[in-house]
């Protein structure tokens, strides 16, 4: 029996969840665990590269943005924490390599790096349906939120702070995952035609 399934059955046991909704909740669960694995190895690589705040802040924001504007989504838990991590590795070998200095150039092509955003936010989930009214809320909240942090990073590059060019490169991680989630939905496409 798998760890969320466990966790559902103590639930149901005492009566905390209805057993009706057990494959609901163990789906929940295995999510959540999925989840904290990548939260922690990704604070745990961080903090012994002497990166956590950096790391705390891609995560704040790499999860926050994505939550309104999607992006790619890995059929296996462990595909997703493979990609998780690998995008997290990447992020964190270019953060202690760019400086602030440098990151004025990638601010300008995180407006680049916008157009998955501007098109195509809010990439939909076959598991997370949006109606329509969310779908523009999301939209409109996505391009808000990049455009917003963009300016945010540019702000800090200028006070020679290393926050401007984390922001940055985790905007452009971001939109690479969107990208990614494009060409998996147009090769669907594709074969359905």
């Amino acid at each position: 029996m798998s760890i969320s399934a466990r966790i559902t059955a103590f639930f149901i046991a005492r009566s905390i969840i209805p057993s009706a909704d057990r494959e609901i909740y163990e789906y929940g669960f295995e999510l959540l665990i999925a989840d904290l694995i990548n939260f922690s190895a990704i604070l745990l690589i961080g903090g012994l590269a002497g990166q956590l705040w950096y790391s705390v802040l891609y995560l704040f924001i790499f999860v926050g943005l994505r939550s309104f504007c999607g992006g790619y989504h890995a059929k296996t838990h462990l595909h997703c924490h493979i990609c998780t991590i690998g995008a997290y590795l990447l992020f964190m070998l270019c953060n202690m390599w760019l400086s602030p200095d440098n990151a004025i150039l990638l601010l300008g092509e995180n407006l680049l790096a916008s157009v998955p955003v501007v098109l195509f936010a809010p990439i939909p989930h076959a598991n997370k349906p949006l109606t329509d009214a969310v779908r523009k809320k999301n939209r409109r909240f996505s391009i808000v939120l990049y455009y917003s942090l963009t300016l945010l990073a540019f702000v800090l590059c200028l006070y020679h702070r290393q926050e401007g060019a984390t922001i940055s490169l985790t905007l452009w991680i971001v939109s690479l995952c969107m990208i990614s989630a494009i060409y998996i939905h147009s090769r669907k496409g594709r074969k359905t035609s």
